[in-house]
């Protein structure tokens, strides 16, 4: 079932939108399909793994404080790894914006009641469920903590640069060393404090900054 989910959120949130939903009805109804797309996607999951959640949730409130300054330290360790790959490589290659970032900006102006619940609500949850949840989780329990960070991150990653490789951009793929860093610092957020719902804090939070600069 988590792997039917996994390739549903895949292929139909990024490689459909990209490939049909955008080319058809533009940047609005991309918009509106892909967050219908992963509430509904969110929805059958929460139903499907309602205990895991509850246990989820209560290991994060029987440790509040450590919890809490989980989701301070590893936002603030996102923050730093996105001004690393900006000073290190982004500025000396002078990359630009990532193709994702320019879809969210056009987004924002598009519609931004709507791009804000996607960004911060919906899709944190969706993809903390996704790629820390159904796929980090299971890989580090068999093959160790960093196996998982790194696969997870990977993936997590290459779904965030879908755009530039549709698009041809190549160069801006180095983006992936960006997405994937953050990919991995929100896994070991998660394993260290044994609560999914600290890297789906930590994730809107990131998100919510991000979106709030192009307000």
């Amino acid at each position: 079932m988590l792997l039917v989910y996994f390739a549903g959120y895949l292929f139909l949130s990024r490689l459909f939108l990209s490939e049909y939903v955008y080319p058809h009805f533009g940047q609005s109804g991309y918009l509106l399909v892909s967050a219908l797309i992963d509430a509904v996607m969110l929805v059958l999951f929460v139903f499907v793994a309602d205990d895991w959640l509850k246990e989820q949730w209560k290991n994060f409130c029987q440790r509040k404080l450590h919890s809490a300054a989980g989701c301070v330290f590893y936002l603030f360790l996102l923050f730093c790894a996105s001004a690393l790959f900006a000073v290190l490589i982004a500025a000396p290659l002078h990359l630009g914006q990532a193709e994702n970032q320019i879809n969210n900006e056009t987004m924002m102006q598009l519609d931004r009641i709507g791009f804000l619940f996607d960004a911060v609500l919906i899709a944190p949850f969706a993809e903390e469920i996704i790629f820390r949840g159904c796929i980090f989780n299971p890989i580090a329990e068999k093959k160790g903590i960093w196996t998982g960070a790194l696969i997870s991150g990977i993936i997590f990653g290459t779904m965030h640069i879908i755009a530039s490789m549709t698009s041809g951009n190549w160069l801006n793929l180095l983006y992936l060393i960006d997405y994937g860093s953050s990919g991995i610092i929100l896994a070991y957020a998660f394993s260290r404090t044994d609560s999914i719902w600290t890297s789906i804090i930590i994730h809107a939070c990131f998100n919510l900054i991000g979106v709030s600069a192009l307000l």
